[in-house]
């Protein structure tokens, strides 16, 4: 499922890549951060976010965060279990970090009301877009180790 990616990033659209399924509708800040930034990762010496680009072919990371986050299982959210897209209510993955976390969205309702969740086993639930948790991870007000984020933040585009 592999294909080229050009440097020059620009959203193919704003709904889902059809090489992951039935066509779903993505949310505007992750569009909206799209356009700012593309996909990519914020990094520093310790810690890596990838936020992944889910509106085209995808590339290796995509693919193999795709693969592993919808192969069925489920994901604990609070008291409630919920699968993977296709189904609905389900989870959506987003980005992922080098630490073993998965980013989703709880796909749940009108598309202005999805919330996020981190984790790997059993998530957290955010009630928070995609862009205002990537904000709220950098400025650290939220973090998910023994520390912040720290100060030398970068983002990498990918190319």
């Amino acid at each position: 499922m592999l294909c080229p990616y050009t440097a020059a990033w620009q959203p193919e659209s704003s709904i889902l890549y059809s090489g992951f399924g039935p066509p779903i509708q993505l949310p505007d800040d992750y569009l909206a951060f799209m356009n700012v930034f593309g996909a990519g990762c914020f990094t520093n010496e310790r810690y890596t976010i990838f936020v992944l680009d889910l509106t085209r072919c995808p590339d290796r990371r995509t693919e193999v965060v795709w693969e592993s986050s919808c192969d069925g299982r489920q994901y604990r959210l609070g008291e409630q279990a919920y699968r993977a897209y296709p189904e609905f209510p389900g989870v959506l993955p987003w980005g992922c970090d080098d630490q073993g976390l998965t980013f989703l969205w709880l796909v749940d309702g009108p598309l202005s009301t999805w919330k996020t969740a981190v984790g790997r086993v059993d998530y957290e639930l955010y009630n928070l877009g995609m862009a205002e948790l990537m904000v709220e991870c950098v400025v650290r007000r939220i973090f998910f180790y023994d520390d912040t984020f720290g100060d030398d933040i970068t983002f990498i585009p990918r190319v």
